[in-house]
């Protein structure tokens, strides 16, 4: 999962991952739900900050009234930042991580040239150890019984 705030600097460069990669949620999208979960935090802390302040005296009739009411507006707050935080993560979670700068761009299979193969016995197999039109499946090991 990609961090927060490398997003929040870099969105270009992860907007044009999530092309490569063909991701279903884009950069802007995280952003967004990114910037109403603050939005929403701000808000909440200011109420509870308010109220923390306040609650240092005995409230007359009519501050309690207004603590009453802002007391309800908490709540509500809390529920949607509760669902702005679900729906931030779940964004965020569905972003692709970064590529690899090394990986190749390309359309599919004959796009991407394989530079070494691992195989349980031998390990990595560099493409000079393929040898010319070297195939990585010949090198494949079998599954026992077959």
């Amino acid at each position: 999962m990609l961090d927060i705030n490398f997003i929040r600097q870099n969105p270009e460069l992860v907007e044009k991952n999530v092309k490569f990669r063909r991701g279903k949620v884009s950069a802007a999208d995280v952003l967004s739900a990114d910037e109403t979960r603050r939005d929403l935090i701000q808000r909440v802390q200011a109420i509870r900050a308010k109220r923390n302040k306040q609650s240092a005296t005995k409230p007359t009739e009519a501050e309690a009234k207004k603590l009453r009411v802002e007391r309800q507006q908490l709540k509500d707050l809390e529920k949607k930042l509760e669902e702005a935080e679900k729906v931030f993560m779940d964004k965020l979670a569905r972003l692709p991580n970064m590529s690899s700068s090394q990986m190749p761009e390309g359309n599919g299979d004959a796009d991407h040239v394989e530079l070494v193969v691992w195989t349980p016995d031998d390990g990595y197999l560099s493409k000079e150890k393929l040898g010319k039109g070297g195939n990585a499946v010949q090198y494949m090991p079998k599954k026992p019984g077959k």
